[in-house]
Parts: structure tokens; sequence; C-alpha cells
């Protein structure tokens, strides 16, 4: 639950926990660990099964944090340590599970949620390609969460520019790059309570499932489309190093890419 706080109120430094999973929630735990703030504790994930558990357990040891092992975040003794211990503020750096409601409002202020897409556009999963497939804005958010999926008052915001030449891949690279150094530019603020949060515009939200992806991104090779819907299409789809766009050809599937690059001179 969010704690209402008024501008004649005194409060101490809030106290912060950190939920880090995968390589950038390693990275964002370093960057947090090196600032002036005290870490309560570190969880790791249970669906973490890289080597960035470890390195995350051995950084709370270096640091003699109490750490929380392979945990999803909701279990009952995890919730009865944060009331117990008035947590103010959690950090979700890259947390693979979703926050149920008991666990939302056993901490004083709210949970912080770094989320690439410029909500309240690209909610749920893959922002970054539908953003190119739906002409929708890009960016990064960073939020509190609630109970629904992205929909929490937001804290900070950057928007991203979309060219013709960008693609899945770039605009995930993009987002990421951008919504980390969000946070660090704005941890102070967080970390000193220096933010307004602000309800989102539910005026025209984009929401989308990650198992959508690959039906609604399947190319109809009977199918008549614009140039610029197909183009756009692929392009969204296009990752050099993943699974991209898919066509069916004498039975067979494959991955199409696009590549765009503007001609000088």
């Amino acid at each position: 639950m969010m704690a209402d706080w008024g501008e004649d109120e005194v409060r101490v430094k809030p106290r912060i926990g950190v939920c880090a999973a995968f390589e950038l929630g390693y990275d964002i735990l370093k960057f947090v660990s090196q600032q002036n703030s005290d870490i309560e504790f570190v969880a790791t994930s249970e669906k973490d099964d890289s080597e960035y558990q470890k390195k995350i357990f051995d950084l709370c040891e270096k640091t003699n944090t109490k750490t929380f092992i392979r945990i999803n975040g909701n279990e009952e003794s995890f919730v009865s340590y944060l009331t117990q211990e008035d947590i103010d503020i959690i950090i979700l750096a890259w947390w693979p599970t979703i926050i149920k409601s008991k666990a939302i409002n056993s901490v004083n202020i709210g949970w912080v949620n770094l989320h690439h897409s410029f909500l309240p556009y690209g909610r749920g999963k893959h922002g970054y390609i539908w953003s190119i497939v739906e002409d929708s804005p890009f960016g990064v958010t960073i939020h509190f969460i609630d109970d629904g999926i992205d929909t929490g008052p937001i804290l900070f915001q950057k928007s991203i520019p979309i060219t013709i030449e960008d693609t899945g891949q770039s605009l995930y690279k993009k987002g990421v790059e951008e919504v980390i150094n969000l946070f660090k530019t704005k941890y102070s603020d967080i970390v000193s309570l220096n933010f307004t949060p602000e309800k989102q515009d539910n005026g025209s939200p984009t929401f989308h499932y990650a198992y959508e992806i690959y039906n609604e991104t399947k190319i109809d090779l009977n199918k008549k489309y614009k140039a610029i819907d197909i183009i756009n299409l692929i392009r969204a789809r296009t990752f050099w190093d993943g699974p991209s766009a898919i066509i069916n050809h004498n039975g067979s599937d494959y991955h199409i890419r696009l590549e765009i690059e503007k001609v000088l001179g």
C-alpha cells in the first residue's frame, strides 16, 4: 500500500529492499550497493537459473546484506518479514514474477518497477515489438506496481523516438539502456521520496500477453498487406540473435528478418 505523506510530515530515510534477477538485476543491484543508502535485504528469484543468481548472492555476502534465496516474492514468510521490518520501498530489478496483493500491501510506500515501455502504452510483454506494429509511443517507465499488470502510478518516464530503421531488437536494447539510465538518474529522488506518483491515463492503453507474439506476428503468404504494415511487422520481429517473424513455405517454417538502411548522398 502506498503511504500518503504531507509537506509538513517528517520522515526518516526509507527502509529499502531489492528483488534482483538475471544480468540486468545484478547490474542494478551493483549500482544500488554503491550508493549512500542502506539496503535492508536482497531477494533472488526462483526463476533465475543463470550465473547471476550466484553473483547476486556473492555481492550480498560481501556487503553483509540479508538475503532471501530463490523466492517469488509472495511467500507468507517473506511477506511477514516485510511487515515486521516496516519496509517502505522494494525495488524490482528485472523481477520475473507477478507480485500479488498481500505482498504489495505489506510495504508502507510501494514496490518500484522498471518497465521498458511508455506506459500506458506497452503494458504486458514485448512493448518494444508492439510499438512498431501498432505505431504507438515507445519509451521507458519507472512506476509503482498495483493489482493490475503495469497499471500502477507513474514516478518517472522517458520517451524514445522510433525511426524507420529500428527493429524489435534495436528498440529492446534502447529500452533496456534508457530504463537503467533513468533509474540511476532518479535513484536519489526515489530514496529521498522526491516524487509525485501520477495515475496512468487509461483512455487508450495498449496491452499484450506473451503468448500473442507468435500468432499475431506470423506472416500469411496468401494474405494481402499494406506495404508499410508488412514492413513494420517484419522489422518489429527482427532479432538477429533470436527468433524473428515466421513464414510457412511448402510446409516448413522459416524466420524472416529485415534491415533498413538510409541511402546517403
